[in-house]
């Protein structure tokens, strides 16, 4: 509403409104825009440092995908990325989406706990601790994420048995290049 304000005034103090010429209005106006633009675009300079990246259409299309999938604008995500990156953080495609999954865990461990009270059964003990330690685990990535080399360390620490599935996954992912580049 301030622009609708600032173009108003600036029409009045030009004299265009007065005047009643629509093609003088006209030209007044993209002048205020082009004026104000430049003013935005100065104004925010000041405040972000610009940089501009070139990159061949295989990796901008990678680079829109995911940024899509993280719910940014390209640039946005590419600026986010790369301070990551450096700090050897992970970034999350849908953090939502992880706190959802997060309470999810939390009603199974809840309904399992219960039906095993009912129930009189121990056996669930070991699928509680499971999903127990994948709560933590999530609740640790929300509030500090690790390195992924890092994280993979850990993973594999206290549950062994993902071994095989990290190495199932890295094999696809393999395969996968491999196969791009044989096309």
């Amino acid at each position: 509403m301030k622009a609708k304000e600032g173009l108003a005034a600036y029409l009045e103090a030009t004299g265009a409104y007065e005047s009643g010429d629509e093609a003088l209005i006209r030209k007044v106006k993209e002048a205020y825009w082009r004026n104000y633009r430049k003013e935005h675009k100065r104004k925010a300079r000041k405040k972000n440092r610009e940089c501009s990246i070139s990159l061949d259409t295989e990796k901008a299309t990678i680079l829109e995908r995911a940024a899509k999938a993280h719910g940014l604008a390209l640039s946005a995500f590419i600026g986010q990325a790369a301070a990551a990156y450096v700090q050897q953080a992970l970034i999350f495609p849908n953090i939502e989406e992880l706190r959802r999954i997060e309470q999810l865990l939390s009603l199974c461990y809840s309904e399992i706990q219960d039906r095993q009270t009912i129930s009189g059964h121990e056996d669930t003990r070991p699928l509680l601790d499971s999903i127990l330690r994948s709560e933590e685990l999530i609740a640790l990535l929300l509030s500090r994420p690790l390195p992924l080399e890092q994280a993979l360390r850990k993973a594999l620490k206290e549950m062994p048995h993902i071994r095989s599935l990290i190495i199932e996954i890295i094999q696809h992912h393999d395969n996968k290049i491999k196969g791009k580049e044989e096309a």
